[in-house]
């Protein structure tokens, strides 16, 4: 009887690398053939595989290094990490009538957006951005933001960690802000911040109507999220 036929040997790295970066962006050349088994793409890891990398030993000793437990939150458009000291923020793949998080690049770019906006109230609280890459057969954090497009394939907002007692949340849940003294010195320091930021910020050039349109269109995009529990 015939012998079967000997397995393929492993792809080289940079055939790798080229898989990678074909699975990482959902490439796929016209009139393909069918992949020989031996040098397949390894498929990419998924958005949850993603995660847990995150939050292992290896994964989160590029924007984690301490101990303690890593809580897991969830928005509708975002992931958020906790360590006990830091917290790294991603933006789910998703796309919708007002945003696009659908590619690694793109995620990206918002994520650079968000620290270079928020740097401007919170200065010291957002520390970089972090890159995650996957090379065909391992992952791998650049917490510095640098980024190869062919191995791309998610960022985040690195964080410092704020103390949660002085969340709004828990000042509303604690009753902090009923007292008329601390309440009124709190309300005092968040003003005289907000008003120094817009004197500073540069004014924009839209007329009264074009602004009104905008508010409307932000109420709708709100009242679209909220379902029925938005005020009318």
């Amino acid at each position: 009887p015939a012998l079967p036929p000997a397995a393929a040997p492993p792809p080289p790295p940079g055939q790798r690398l080229q898989c990678a970066r074909l699975c990482a962006h959902r490439v796929t050349p016209a009139h393909s053939p069918p992949p020989d088994p031996g040098t397949a793409c390894p498929p990419v890891p998924s958005e949850q595989d993603r995660l847990a990398y995150l939050c292992t030993p290896a994964g989160r000793a590029r924007w984690a290094p301490e101990a303690g437990p890593v809580q897991r939150l969830e928005t509708h458009m975002s992931w958020v990490l906790r360590a006990p000291g830091h917290v790294l923020k991603l933006k789910k793949p998703v796309r919708t009538r007002f945003l696009d998080f659908s590619s690694p690049l793109a995620r990206l770019h918002d994520c650079r957006e968000e620290q270079r906006l928020n740097a401007r109230l919170a200065p010291g609280v957002v520390l970089g951005v972090c890159t995650l890459h996957w090379d065909g057969t391992q992952l791998q954090v650049h917490a510095d933001g640098t980024h190869d497009p062919a191995t791309l394939v998610d960022a985040a907002v690195h964080m410092r960690r704020l103390p949660d007692a002085r969340s709004l949340e828990q000042l509303l849940r604690a009753n902090t802000l009923a007292d008329a003294a601390a309440g009124r010195q709190a309300i005092d320091r968040l003003a005289q911040v907000l008003a120094a930021f817009y004197r500073r910020a540069p004014r924009a050039g839209v007329d009264a109507r074009t602004h009104l349109a905008r508010q409307r269109r932000e109420l709708a995009i709100d009242r679209m999220l909220l379902g029925p529990a938005a005020p009318r």
